[in-house]
């Protein structure tokens, strides 16, 4: 299921998630919004999910991210969804609280674009021995931050995807 939209208020949310938590075989979600907000993520708490896309949408000079204002509400969205394994996100920027929402999480796969410069290096490093149970990590971003490939070291992943989209790493 993919879901698009401007705005997600919290009636509209109730609504949501009543419907996503009635479809009792939904695996995979893909929500393209460019905003968050709190309905957003109480929509998608307590979801019987394996896979989560969050991201933008496409404009016509590329592809616009979601931006992200309320992530005390994704980090605690995210760790309701108990059979989470792949997180898939579309970010703008990076934020502080971006890395610290996937603490801890029980996922296999998690892919992260950000068209800006990864600033985050202590959240990085912090929270990738968190993930234990992470085979693959992709990270696609502007600009790599110098404490980037420190945060990498020692992890025991599988499949290893760093990438740079503007001048590269």
């Amino acid at each position: 299921l993919t879901l698009s939209s401007k705005e997600l208020g919290d009636y509209h949310a109730e609504s949501l998630n009543q419907l996503l938590s009635s479809l009792k075989r939904l695996e995979t979600l893909g929500i393209g919004v460019t905003e968050d907000s709190p309905g957003l993520w109480k929509a998608l708490h307590g979801l019987n999910i394996k896979s989560l896309n969050l991201g933008g949408k496409k404009v016509l000079d590329g592809w616009e991210g979601l931006r992200i204002n309320h992530s005390q509400s994704l980090s605690q969205s995210l760790s309701s969804l108990m059979r989470l394994q792949i997180l898939d996100i579309h970010v703008a920027e990076d934020i502080t609280g971006l890395w610290e929402a996937f603490y801890g999480l029980n996922i296999k796969k998690l892919r992260v674009f950000c068209k800006c410069r990864v600033k985050y290096k202590e959240s990085l490093s912090h929270l990738l021995p968190s993930l234990t149970r992470l085979e693959t990590l992709s990270i696609v971003a502007g600009e790599a931050c110098p404490g980037l490939w420190e945060a990498l070291k020692g992890l025991s992943v599988k499949s290893l995807t760093i990438k740079g989209m503007n001048k590269g790493f």
